[in-house]
């Protein structure tokens, strides 16, 4: 750990957040691509660099990484440039995600949220069409591990991921969703729903598609993420409530079905996905399921003793290295 920011979840986890503030622009040789998905909603994929020009050696054939950002977060996060550069350094090809509403105009009423896992099928046809039979493995930071999660129950053996890794995501929404409303947690719970309201209902005012779906005035006084959930996040996405948009969205019950080798990074003193949260029991019982429980960490806050990579991406690449020089296992 790094002696003065990890000696507290709380402090390397506002550290953390402080330096995924300030976007990077797309640098030279990246590609922001645009898809307008069967809905007309429209994402983008951000392409760290053209798989075609690399000059470098891949890891067992051509293999791309789909990267999935956090909540408030996109391709240009800090964190999530970094980890496309540890990607590209270890011969992999990585792609990142912006979900509804980040990088592009709403155009559509659902927003980018925690049922984003349901666009990957078409964002993973986009990418068999430009590059017909890659490897393709994904990793999720925060949210984004979630979703990821939901998605590999969803499709079980069908998933079409090589192998995938989680950085602090939720592994039970609902458990997740509860403990951020404990007393200790209501200030991270405030500030999350207080960047996420500003982001979200600036694009939405100026979405009519979406603005006409929402109570701009309660929108605007809601507090804590449960209620932003309520009466936006529900509303434009078709839930009835905030309740059964995280019990639909939850990926602890599909667990069991996961076959695609999956690592978990988690820290036990994360204040925002609480390590009292992982249902570690469903975990130990699925083989392709690993738990990595670091006792420092925070919330994305492995922070390098210097300038150089974070552990969490160093640990991150290592397994997709791995996994890379070796056959996907059966279901069986």
């Amino acid at each position: 750990p790094h002696p003065f920011v990890e000696f507290s979840g709380v402090v390397s986890t506002i550290f953390s957040g402080l330096g995924a503030a300030k976007l990077r622009p797309v640098a030279p040789g990246q590609q922001l691509e645009p898809l307008t998905l069967a809905d007309g909603g429209t994402v983008s994929l951000h392409w760290a660099e053209p798989p075609e020009a690399s000059a470098q050696k891949n890891v067992g054939g051509l293999h791309i990484i789909l990267v999935l950002p956090g909540l408030n977060n996109s391709s240009r996060t800090p964190f999530v440039q970094g980890a496309l550069s540890q990607l590209r350094s270890c011969g992999f090809h990585g792609v990142a995600l912006n979900y509804r509403g980040v990088e592009d105009p709403l155009t559509s009423p659902p927003i980018g949220c925690l049922d984003s896992w349901k666009d990957f099928p078409e964002v993973l046809t986009r990418i068999y069409e430009r590059y017909p039979q890659p490897k393709i493995s994904a990793i999720g930071f925060s949210m984004g591990g979630g979703m990821l999660l939901k998605f590999l129950g969803e499709h079980g053996d069908k998933a079409p991921f090589h192998a995938a890794v989680t950085i602090s995501g939720p592994i039970d929404t609902v458990a997740t969703a509860a403990d951020l409303e404990r007393g200790g947690k209501i200030p991270f719970n405030y500030i999350m729903t207080q960047t996420a309201k500003v982001l979200l209902l600036n694009k939405v005012r100026k979405a009519p598609v979406c603005r006409e779906n929402i109570h701009l005035g309660r929108a605007l006084s809601v507090l804590l993420l449960r209620q932003l959930d309520h009466h936006v996040t529900a509303r434009l996405n078709g839930y009835e409530s905030a309740e059964d948009y995280y019990a639909s969205n939850n990926p602890e019950p599909l667990l069991h079905r996961i076959t695609v080798p999956t690592l978990m990074l988690h820290a036990k003193d994360d204040p925002v996905v609480g390590s009292r949260t992982l249902p570690r029991e469903t975990i130990r019982r699925n083989p392709r399921l690993l738990l990595a429980l670091t006792r420092r960490g925070g919330h994305l806050g492995w922070v390098p003793r210097s300038s150089g990579v974070p552990w969490s991406d160093r640990v991150m690449s290592s397994f997709l290295v791995a996994w890379a020089q070796r056959p996907r296992p059966s279901s069986d």
